[in-house]
């Protein structure tokens, strides 16, 4: 289940880039037991939400988004003022519309992690790791093929254990066809009906979720959220 749904919800809304939806795989390195008594969130109901946007793809070395709302009671608020989060070195400058902290760091390759950081009035303080995982891989459509718009469409994708799940679309310029599903990680996407859906370009799109939580520096949790996409461009005929 995500974590505070309605909140990351709204913060995804905020962000998404054209192709993408609303998706982390964290390893902690510190015990998720271990609370530090001088870490900023010391006896206060406050949670992290951490969330690294890679639907969109793109090859290492550009920028992708990054936020991370301190949530207090359902609640986005601000650390104090001299508190700083960073992600791979980058600091993250608060938005006061959107209340979340956000910014852009450098994509890196599966396998590499997004380290973050908060530095605070006692020192700078480990928060999470975030591991860049494979997209996933679409075995049918297969990109660039012809699709038959039937009543029983299904996206077939490689599963994979582990993750909160996907988000499954399917589109035809400029519009969208149904609005984007949350789905459990089966290896098939829900159905569609695509009899009504116009002739021409287009594309499928599935939207990989990972997701991590543990506690640490006092905060009741520390969850993040890495979402990684994969399109496959097709013709609708």
């Amino acid at each position: 289940m995500y974590h505070n749904r309605t909140l990351l919800a709204a913060l995804t809304a905020t962000l998404l880039l054209p192709l993408a939806l609303a998706g982390c795989m964290s390893v902690p390195a510190s015990d998720p037991n271990n609370s530090n008594s001088t870490g900023a969130g010391k006896g206060l109901p406050k949670s992290v939400i951490v969330a690294v946007h890679d639907e969109v793809e793109q090859p290492a070395g550009v920028k992708i988004f990054v936020s991370i709302a301190v949530d207090s009671g359902g609640i986005p608020i601000r650390l104090a003022q001299q508190d700083t989060l960073y992600c791979i070195g980058s600091a993250f400058l608060f938005d006061d519309a959107a209340g979340v902290y956000k910014g852009a760091v450098t994509r890196v390759g599966s396998g590499d992690r997004y380290s973050f950081t908060l530095r605070d009035s006692v020192g700078l303080h480990f928060l999470c790791d975030v591991l860049s995982h494979d997209r996933p891989q679409i075995s049918s459509p297969t990109a660039g093929s012809a699709v038959t718009r039937s009543g029983t469409f299904r996206i077939q994708y490689v599963p994979e254990q582990g993750t909160v799940g996907i988000a499954s679309t399917v589109r035809c310029n400029p519009m969208t066809l149904i609005p984007e599903r949350y789905e459990a990680d089966t290896g098939s996407s829900a159905q569609y009906d695509l009899t009504t859906l116009p002739t021409g370009p287009g594309w499928v799109q599935i939207i990989r979720h990972y997701q991590a939580t543990h506690a640490d520096l006092g905060f009741a949790s520390i969850e993040a959220n890495y979402y990684v996409g994969k399109v496959s461009g097709v013709t609708w005929q």
